[in-house]
């Protein structure tokens, strides 16, 4: 059974994609975490800043998605944020409350087909979650209870809007996860506190690309930087120089042992992408063939 090229062990090399298959390896043969053996879909998924915290830990992931790669996200084409969750009310009832409505998190995923039932809640043939309609106070909100005792809060902050944005994520012990949004422009995220009083702070730049994230102690002193680099997919055709694709991220600081003198040091590690022009669903797309960890104090392999 033939090996994913996306499985190596540092560095990555996909082929680009055919028109059967969609992404490295073989997708008739062997399915993984990143390959899908049905679609040839590349799914990719990576963690930039994880924090514990008391009850509900912090990630910030991002997400690739080679059948979305013509999406352009916070992050470049193809790329999607794990905590840009929003609710689309399709369809009101007479007595104001929604109707139906999609739960989106950008291109990665959306959930259709929720439905009102037995008063304020709402159900879905396919999940286990449910949500629960409160307009009782200031604003408006969708709670969704999951089976496992988590509860997302979606508020909707502008109610001239018909979405929802999510705001809270919390446990039954009443440990919180706060999100706060600018929906001057393109809805965005700014700021995530954690529930031990970390500050997360989302800098974007004037594209709408998340430019760098910093994270604060509960005493606003700064203890981590995550820093995001971006280039045109194809600076020398006219048609795709205006595509921006992520080209590096530059994490946390990290103690990294020189592996010839024992030395060790406060390393940021940085993670280069590189990607083929291409179209998917008859769109210009950026489809994700290298990837590169840095290894042994920044040192690429």
């Amino acid at each position: 059974m033939a090996r994913p090229k996306n499985d190596m062990a540092n560095a990555y090399d996909l082929a680009p994609p055919s028109d059967s298959r969609g992404g490295g390896g073989n997708a008739e043969e062997i399915d993984s975490p990143s390959v899908s053996a049905a679609s040839g879909e590349l799914t990719w998924v990576e963690t930039d800043l994880a924090l514990a915290g008391n009850g509900i830990n912090f990630y910030l992931n991002r997400i690739y998605r080679s059948t979305y790669s013509f999406f352009h996200g916070k992050y470049g084409a193809g790329w999607d944020m794990s905590i840009q969750k929003m609710i689309k009310v399709k369809s009101w009832q007479g007595n104001g409350n929604p109707d139906g409505f999609m739960l989106s998190t950008g291109a990665a995923a959306t959930v259709d087909g929720w439905y009102a039932a037995n008063g304020n809640w709402y159900y879905h043939a396919q999940e286990r979650s449910k949500f629960y309609y409160e307009n009782g106070g200031a604003q408006e909100q969708l709670i969704l209870y999951m089976p496992y005792g988590f509860h997302e809060t979606y508020t909707r902050l502008d109610s001239g809007s018909n979405y929802f944005y999510l705001t809270g994520l919390s446990d039954l012990s009443g440990n919180e996860i706060t999100y706060s949004w600018d929906l001057t422009a393109i809805p965005v995220i700014t700021q995530v506190v954690d529930t031990i009083g970390r500050t997360i702070d989302l800098v974007y730049t004037v594209d709408g690309l998340l430019d760098y994230v910093t994270v604060k102690d509960s005493d606003g002193i700064e203890v981590g930087r995550l820093d995001y680099e971006y280039e045109p997919l194809d600076a020398g055709n006219p048609q795709l120089d205006e595509i921006a694709v992520l080209k590096s991220v530059e994490g946390l600081e990290l103690a990294t042992e020189d592996p010839v003198t024992g030395d060790v040091s406060m390393l940021r590690p940085k993670t280069e992408y590189a990607y083929y022009p291409g179209t998917v669903q008859g769109l210009d797309a950026a489809l994700l063939h290298k990837m590169e960890f840095p290894r042994f104090g920044g040192h690429r392999v």
